[in-house]
């Protein structure tokens, strides 16, 4: 097979001969284990998905296996010749991609390497510095991002490509990369770009890294994604026009969610804990506060209910395999583990996310879970009150009366709760455009940011200026400063 396409020139030669050995490898008993979903994805459907990547395009694919798709398209470009970093912007199921890196190393004879932040804190900067050499490096971002600041023609060396699962958590959520020293110490999005440079920026001390310029690098930039949304596939292609080919949209959605809002945190409170419990079946809710996991838990236990708190992603699995006749209900905190291996069996049950978030992205990400893993009794509802911290960057709560008052007027009749979904579009369509106005280059939303006290030489200045970056604004949309909402020590 590598010799084959070594023979023809360029990604669209290799193309056709590489999708006809993967589908020839799919009949094999050696695929079951290694390709479990794409073995029940009809051939035109993932070939159509690699070409795609091949050129360099974003692809939506909704409910598709998105770790196989992605490790293909990584794969073809490593059979044309190129050099390819495989990034994700969520954590993937090690035992599947593991399985999938074995069909790469042993089947095509691909030489590949594993990058992590961990081997960067271990090992010494040498033996690091060789991950990079292989035809496929599986990297975790961070570790990318560090080794990229320390070495700027880390990806000019050789022809490279970069290939993301969850894309737009990576080119989207974390645009800015900052340091202390070489320790990266925090990522964050801009809500809305404006080409503006901020005045916060101190380029000339190289703390931050913007991932616009980085890509530039690459040859060709490409990903899949479960489901991106209109405001972040404007964004993206706006900010990367140079190095993304499309955006393309999946071909098909499932049910999104019903919005449902609601004046206060209390009477949010109330409503969902009376429809969970009223719900048939197991019934997983998903949150981001502390106080509501706290208020749903009181009130659902107070009405017999038996209330899981789960934790992580791997209780949350092991709370949908073990669906039994008792019915439970979970609370789950944070972005379920999109990209693990779909369930044999797909339990039924009864969804609601308990808060708005800043980036409706993430909605999708928790829509894609659902899909893959569940059957829904119902449509999934999503809950908000302007209680919220979403609400914490406007002052516009009063403009929302006239809203409340056709609510109130009209759920006398409408005991399907029309109105009330209607007035919560608009709502948000309302703060969208005020986040826009005020989130940019100026004000950039922390996503994420990594522990570990760097310990460089000036370390008052180094002090300063992460003092400086992380008082940029918390991803939940409060208004407050990371460092005094989701990123203060708990």
């Amino acid at each position: 097979m590598r010799n084959e396409c070594r023979d023809a020139a360029g990604v669209g030669a290799v193309l056709e001969p590489f999708c006809r050995f993967v589908e020839e490898f799919l009949g094999t008993p050696e695929s079951e284990q290694m390709f479990p979903e794409l073995r029940q994805t009809d051939r035109a459907v993932w070939s159509r998905i690699v070409a795609e990547l091949g050129a360099g395009k974003l692809v939506e694919a909704g409910t598709l296996p998105q770790v196989e798709l992605a490790l293909l398209g990584a794969l073809l470009f490593v059979v044309a010749g190129k050099r390819v970093f495989f990034f994700s912007g969520l954590p993937s199921d090690f035992a599947v991609l593991g399985r999938l890196l074995e069909f790469g190393r042993d089947t095509l004879k691909v030489k590949l390497g594993t990058a992590t932040v961990a081997d960067r804190r271990s090992q010494d900067e040498a033996a690091t510095e060789k991950v990079y050499d292989n035809e496929l490096v599986v990297c975790e971002f961070p570790a990318f991002l560090e080794a990229y600041h320390q070495d700027r023609d880390l990806v000019k060396e050789r022809p490279s490509v970069a290939v993301c699962c969850e894309a737009e958590l990576c080119l989207y959520d974390a645009r800015l990369a900052m340091f202390a020293g070489k320790t990266l110490r925090a990522l964050a999005a801009v809500y809305h770009h404006t080409g503006k440079k901020a005045s916060w920026a101190e380029a000339e001390t190289g703390d931050t890294l913007d991932l616009r310029v980085i890509v530039r690098d690459f040859e060709r930039v490409c990903g899949v994604s479960s489901y991106i949304g209109a405001d972040v596939r404007a964004e993206l292609k706006q900010v990367y026009a140079d190095s993304l080919a499309e955006v393309v949209r999946a071909r098909k959605h499932g049910p999104g969610f019903r919005h449902l809002v609601f004046k206060t945190r209390r009477e949010k409170h109330e409503m969902l804990s009376r429809q969970a419990h009223e719900a048939e079946g197991d019934v997983l809710i998903f949150h981001y506060a502390e106080e509501t996991r706290n208020a749903l838990s009181e009130r659902l236990k107070s009405a017999g209910e038996k209330v899981m708190d789960i934790s992580n992603p791997r209780e949350l699995i092991d709370f949908l395999r073990m669906s039994g006749t008792q019915k439970r209900v979970g609370l789950y905190y944070g972005i379920p583990p999109v990209l693990a291996q779909v369930l044999p069996e797909r339990p039924a049950v009864t969804a609601f996310l308990a808060e708005h978030l800043l980036f409706p992205h993430h909605h999708g990400k928790i829509l894609a879970f659902l899909h893959r893993n569940t059957v829904a009794r119902s449509r999934p509802t999503l809950c908000f009150s302007l209680e919220d911290p979403l609400f914490g960057l406007t002052e516009k709560r009063s403009d929302f009366a006239t809203h409340f008052e056709l609510i109130r007027f009209t759920e006398k009749w409408d005991k399907h709760r029309q109105v009330r979904r209607v007035m919560a579009r608009s709502i948000m369509a309302t703060l969208r455009r005020v986040h826009r106005a005020a989130l940019n280059e100026e004000s950039p939303v922390f996503t994420v940011v990594l522990g570990g006290q760097p310990k460089p030489k000036k370390s008052s200045k180094v002090k300063k200026t992460i003092g400086r970056q992380l008082g940029g604004l918390c991803f939940c949309g409060s208004g407050k400063p990371f460092r005094e909402c989701h990123g203060k020590r708990k």
